[in-house]
């Protein structure tokens, strides 16, 4: 599938020449679908917070940003699949900005990125969260582990919820332990791995990332760290 992603971007490249989302008028370096100018535009939070004793937060931006809402839109639904690279950028900076690189450990450190459901996933092609992971994972030279939690039901989006209440029911129970997993949390130097670094696209109320949460608490984790690109 992911061969087929890249043949059709090639196709798009050739039949409409990639312009940058944010100016329109600039060819983007490389795969970027922005410019460097575009993206040194927009504002990275320098702030982290803690949505419980065990649960950091890290948003990299907010989504009222329309560029960075673009770039969303256009990673997960226009198959742009090198909008992942801008995305974990950044992340990327948000770690450098705040204080989130003095807390997280690599070395004891894996990657879960939130999973998306079979189906989803067939029709979508790649799942974003995973390909941000791919480039964080890269960065801070933490293994991304796929096998770990995985999608039991294919809840709507939680962008069409109205509030609270429907995104908890909608999100509840969504998420499992992959049965086939072997309990241990093993990180790059091969010893077991304490904090766990959660990676999704968007924080909207919070409901994915505590109901994901939730689910990998049963492993025992002393820290779970979630990185978002944006915060709504």
């Amino acid at each position: 599938m992911t061969a087929i992603i890249k043949l059709w971007e090639l196709f798009l490249d050739i039949l409409m020449p990639r312009i940058c989302l944010g100016c329109r008028s600039k060819r983007p370096e490389g795969k970027m679908p922005i410019c460097n100018a575009c993206t040194a535009g927009i504002r990275v939070n320098k702030v982290y917070g803690e949505l419980s004793p065990r649960l950091v937060l890290g948003a990299a931006a907010s989504y009222d940003d329309q560029l960075v809402r673009e770039i969303i839109h256009s990673l997960k639904y226009k198959r742009l699949s090198g909008a992942a690279k801008s995305l974990a950028d950044l992340i990327i900076k948000h770690i450098e900005f705040s204080a989130l690189r003095n807390i997280i450990k690599p070395a004891r450190s894996i990657i879960v990125p939130i999973p998306l459901h079979p189906g989803r996933l067939r029709k979508r092609g790649y799942n974003q969260s995973e390909l941000i992971a791919v480039e964080i994972g890269k960065y801070l030279g933490v293994p991304v582990r796929t096998d770990i939690l995985m999608r039991v039901k294919r809840s709507a989006p939680q962008i069409k919820m109205k509030n609270r209440a429907a995104r908890e029911t909608n999100i509840r129970n969504a998420f499992a332990l992959n049965p086939g997993f072997t309990n241990k949390l093993i990180s790059l130097n091969g010893e077991a791995a304490k904090e766990i670094i959660l990676i999704d696209d968007v924080f909207t109320s919070g409901a994915t990332i505590n109901e994901a949460a939730r689910t990998l608490k049963g492993l025992s984790p002393e820290k779970i760290i979630a990185l978002v690109a944006a915060k709504a």
